[in-house]
């Protein structure tokens, strides 16, 4: 046994000093070329993804202002305040409704006069971002008052 590993030890020496053992410059030149090739498209595809996420995220900022504006809308009362700026961190969203219509009056269903008066509203919405860009858009909005109670004229 020790003979084997000394017969073994003693090849080892004599492929080195021959100079078989180990890569040539040129072969280690080779597969570094090699493994370069394959590595370039795997950063070119890394700098993509990170330009998806950032318009995903910028979508995904403009999707969350644009629920906030036509929630704020369902909220405001345009016949007391017809302009309105409110300011999110990420963004501000300023209002500016103008009646589109006269007031009418609700008929009932027997085409008498009801409780309320609608009126319908062109809201302009204009959203700012931090980062410069703005985003218009108009809805219509209609509003209903009250003008007599439940129980008036009973």
């Amino acid at each position: 046994m020790r003979e084997r590993i000394r017969l073994s030890i003693k090849r080892l020496k004599s492929k080195a000093a021959s100079g078989e053992a180990g890569f040539s410059v040129l072969e280690a030149m080779v597969a570094i070329a090699i493994m370069a090739a394959c590595l370039l498209p795997l950063f070119a595809l890394q700098g993509q993804f990170v330009n998806v996420v950032g318009q995903i995220e910028r979508v995904e900022l403009q999707i969350e202002a644009r629920d906030q504006a036509l929630e704020v809308i369902k909220l405001t009362d345009f016949s007391a305040a017809p302009e309105a700026q409110l300011d999110f961190g990420q963004y501000q969203i300023r209002l500016s409704a103008k009646s589109a219509s006269n007031t009418r009056p609700v008929k009932n269903s027997g085409g008498t006069s009801g409780r309320f008066e609608m009126t319908l509203y062109d809201v302009a919405v204009t959203i700012e971002y931090l980062s410069g860009n703005i985003d218009s858009f108009t809805v219509k909005e209609l509003e209903w008052e009250e003008t007599s109670g439940y129980l008036e004229g009973l």
